[in-house]
């Protein structure tokens, strides 16, 4: 009884790895919205909306929403605009540096990347925590024997 327990208190709780971004995301949607809209045009922002979209549907994340977090924070991080192949190239060239919006898309950035950094460690916290109870309980690994060879 004492291993379920230490289950049921392990992933109570913890199993939604994903808020700490989808707090943020809720909290600063429109400004991350016209960020996207500013540095990668109206399909950028539409991505906001879906990644949004998928995170309140799904805990834990999914590889869809880890990719679409990883795509908006790439856009908001210039990751692409030295490209001329790209379209992020000519909506950055279009913003004046001494903008106010440039620090609000930096503080923007940090604070959605400060949010993945506490879901991906929610998420090996609590992938270590699910195997370690699994162990205890004699869920994890197999209890089959090798047939010895006659």
């Amino acid at each position: 009884m004492k291993h379920e327990t230490f289950y049921n208190a392990a992933t109570k709780g913890q199993s939604d790895t994903a808020a700490p971004v989808r707090e943020y995301l809720c909290a600063h949607r429109d400004a991350l919205w016209s960020a996207a809209d500013l540095l990668g045009g109206h399909e950028a922002a539409k991505r906001v909306g879906w990644l949004t979209d998928a995170l309140a549907q799904q805990t834990p994340a999914s590889r869809r929403a880890d990719r679409l977090l990883d795509d908006l924070l790439g856009l908001l991080s210039l990751e692409n605009v030295g490209d001329p192949d790209r379209p992020e190239s000519g909506y950055f060239s279009m913003i004046c540096p001494a903008d106010p919006v440039v620090e609000e898309i930096c503080l923007l950035t940090d604070g959605l990347s400060q949010a993945r950094e506490e879901m991906r460690e929610r998420q090996r916290r609590f992938g270590t925590l699910v195997a370690e109870s699994k162990n205890r309980n004699g869920l994890g690994g197999s209890k089959l024997q090798p047939r010895s060879s006659k």
